[in-house]
Order: C-alpha cells, then structure tokens, then sequence
C-alpha cells in the first residue's frame, strides 16, 4: 500500500510537471461552446447571473434569461424568450451558449 501512494504520487507530480499550466490554467470560458459541460453547474448560473457580461442560456434548446436562483434546490426562475413563460428549472438542465458582450 505504502509504495502504491508513493507511485502515485510521482505519476501525479510528474503529469503536473509535464501537462502543468496547459491543463490547470484554462478557465471555463475558455473553452469552445460545444466543448463545455452539457449541464450547466449552480456556481456557473451565480457567475452568469453576477456578470457584467451577457451570456446565451438555453432550456431546451430555447433561449432563456435567468431570473432568479435557489440554492437550497439549485433551481433557477428562467424567462422563456420565445414566449415570454415564467418557470422554475433545476440549473442541471439549464446549457450555457455564447457570450454576447
């Protein structure tokens, strides 16, 4: 047991040393849209909705705004642009597009 902590140890030094800043520095916006996550995580919706910056959200495949969110359930209150329907949505479900401004 004690030398298999140790080969990981090395394996994991040794990839951080190898892979370091191209692996670890990238942010999520950094990523092209179809690369990023398919569900969108509660503490990207707080980002999006804090952001001075406009942002694409998507509820299936409709183009939503964010209108409130509930961390005790991680649910969001989205407006539905295309018809201006007001529903709350698990954030899970929520897809982030592009970056407007």
């Amino acid at each position: 047991m004690y030398y298999s902590a140790k080969i990981f140890l090395l394996v994991a030094i040794l990839f951080r040393v190898i892979y370091g800043s191209k692996v670890y520095n990238k942010s999520y916006e950094d990523y092209p849209v179809n690369e990023r996550s398919i569900h969108m995580d509660f503490k990207r919706a707080v980002d999006i909705v804090n952001s001075k910056e406009t942002y694409e959200v998507l509820y299936n495949g409709k183009s939503v705004w964010i209108t409130g969110l509930h961390p005790d359930d991680e649910t969001a209150d989205i407006n539905v642009l295309e018809n201006n329907k007001n529903i709350n949505v698990p954030v899970k479900e929520l897809k982030e597009g592009n970056k407007f401004s």
